[in-house]
């Protein structure tokens, strides 16, 4: 007979975030002194969430793929995003987080330090399949000061998680560049 097998090791890759402006997904955008505008980031997460009862029926089914019969559940992870010093950053009750449609907010935590916005999923959402094989949308208003000299502003976002039994691994989004009209 024939066996198929779809452990692929790039099945576990978790895709780097995107981050656009706005709805529009482009990554490109005007705005002016004083004007307000979205960051967006999208963030795919993979169905790679697990039991231990899945592994071992795996591990003894296809033991002979060990390197995959573990746990690729994440026990952290979070987007951070660093707002330039030529906007007005919002409040940490502001920035929300969409699954579809579906306001997912309070299964995140919304932290501010200095100029970098940090959303970490609580681990108690980490821990149920409702997390995994899904698409979050992260949405930071923010304001352009009236002050700002500058003719563009760059940004990106990186997300940060961390597999069980695995070191931290962390991607980048590419630039969003927002041209400033005075």
């Amino acid at each position: 007979g024939t066996t198929y097998f779809f452990g692929s090791p790039s099945a576990y890759d978790t895709p780097a975030p995107e981050k656009y402006v706005e709805e529009v997904n482009r990554t490109n955008n005007r705005a002016t002194t004083g004007g307000k505008f979205d960051y967006i980031i999208r963030q795919r997460v993979l169905n790679t969430f697990s039991t231990a009862n899945d592994i071992l029926t795996f591990a003894s089914l296809y033991s002979k793929y060990s390197s995959i019969n573990e746990n690729r559940n994440y026990t952290n992870f979070v987007i951070r995003d660093n707002i330039d010093a030529n906007l007005v950053l919002p409040s940490a009750t502001a920035v929300k987080v969409y699954k579809g449609s579906t306001d997912v907010t309070n299964q995140f935590e919304v932290s501010i330090n200095n100029r970098t916005i940090s959303i970490s999923a609580k681990s108690s959402y980490l821990k149920t399949a409702d997390f995994y094989n899904s698409v979050y949308k992260i949405v930071i208003p923010v304001t352009v000061k009236n002050t700002v000299t500058t003719k563009q502003i760059y940004n990106n976002a990186t997300s940060e998680y961390k597999y069980t039994n695995t070191n931290v691994e962390t991607k980048t989004t590419d630039n969003t560049i927002t041209d400033i009209y005075h």
